[in-house]
């Protein structure tokens, strides 16, 4: 894995020509050399750069300034389904901030909706008072083995996912984004008494059953995590 020299995303593959368009390899190779003479070497560690910045550097919430009907209609555009009109509004009314959650495993190259419907409609709700906190599930993604269990890599993955929707748009002064592992290591108690109440009350069966929401079936060859 690299840092791509053109657009600073992640590189999944040694070979990006495509030799169908000879006519265009040589200036493909001129332009790759320039540009890497322009770079610092890469090594194992490549996203060391991507890894030290502040994610949450835009952080700033803002009120939003539209009146309580178009903050209304905006989030009902969001959603699918509202469990009742009355209470989304009486929330409306009694917050000019409110909270809203999203997450994300860092496992690979972010596909188009992922990166151009999230940020609008993370956009929408923003500018009617949400405030998204995002949770990246790097710990969840070592135990499903993404990156080939590397957790640096997979916080270099998480970060490219932030970049790519500040690229895409993303208002980030209403949004914040939280590395699962910090959040669970400050109140590792209340955490993991939970995993193990969860642990007591099912059985190995029912645990494989939710394997299914991962994209996994019940028979597939599943780690113990």
């Amino acid at each position: 894995m690299s840092i791509s020299p053109f657009h600073g995303g992640l590189v999944f593959r040694d070979e990006l020509i495509d030799s169908s368009y000879p006519t265009q390899i040589e200036h493909v190779k001129s332009v790759v050399a320039t540009a890497a003479k322009q770079v610092p070497t890469q090594t194992s560690n490549a996203g060391d750069g991507l890894n030290t910045k502040n994610m949450n550097e835009f952080f700033n919430p803002n009120v939003s300034t539209l009146s309580l009907q178009e903050r209304y209609n905006i989030c009902a555009s969001v959603g699918e389904d509202i469990v009742t009109d009355e209470e989304l509004m009486g929330l409306l009314k009694r917050k000019q901030i409110f909270n809203c959650y999203d997450g994300f495993e860092p496992s690979g190259r972010m596909h188009i909706a992922q990166g151009i419907m999230k940020s609008i409609n993370v956009n929408k709700l923003t500018s009617a008072g949400g405030v998204f906190t995002f949770w990246v599930a790097d710990w969840f993604a070592l135990l499903n083995n993404k990156m080939g269990g590397d957790l640096h890599k997979i916080q270099v993955v998480g970060r490219y996912f932030v970049e790519v929707w500040k690229a895409a748009g993303m208002n980030l002064s209403n949004v914040r984004f939280l590395w699962a592992s910090d959040e669970i290591n400050k109140r590792p108690e209340e955490y993991w008494s939970r995993v193990m109440d969860i642990s007591r009350k099912n059985n190995i069966t029912r645990i494989k059953k939710c394997g299914t929401i991962m994209g996994r079936g019940e028979g597939d060859d599943l780690p113990t995590s």
